[in-house]
């Protein structure tokens, strides 16, 4: 066993896993992190380890972009309607016509 590749094995499984407890850390950041884990660096480790690692992947490996467009996109079309609208103060007024009085 190489107790260098296990060290480096470690301390990158554990980068990865500080990656997912990081807010500001983005998806794909995360993702990539967890791919190169399993490539690289699953020598002499636990299965556990390798399962958690797979299925970090796979649940990172939702397309987040499609997701965060539709979010996107609904909020713009709130926002949209909610300028929209008539101001609180017009409730109740009658929309004038032009030529009457």
């Amino acid at each position: 066993m190489n107790i260098q590749a296990l060290h480096e094995a470690n301390v990158r499984f554990e980068h990865c896993m500080a990656l997912d407890f990081e807010a500001a850390a983005r998806r794909e950041l995360r993702r990539a992190c967890w791919v190169e884990w399993v490539a690289h660096y699953t020598y002499a480790q636990t299965r556990a380890r390798i399962a958690h690692a797979e299925a970090r992947v796979t649940e990172l490996g939702h397309d987040a972009s499609a997701s965060d467009a539709a979010a996107a996109a609904k909020d713009s079309a709130a926002a949209a309607t909610d300028s929209a609208a008539a101001p609180s103060s017009a409730a109740g007024l009658a929309p004038s016509r032009v030529g009457e009085e």
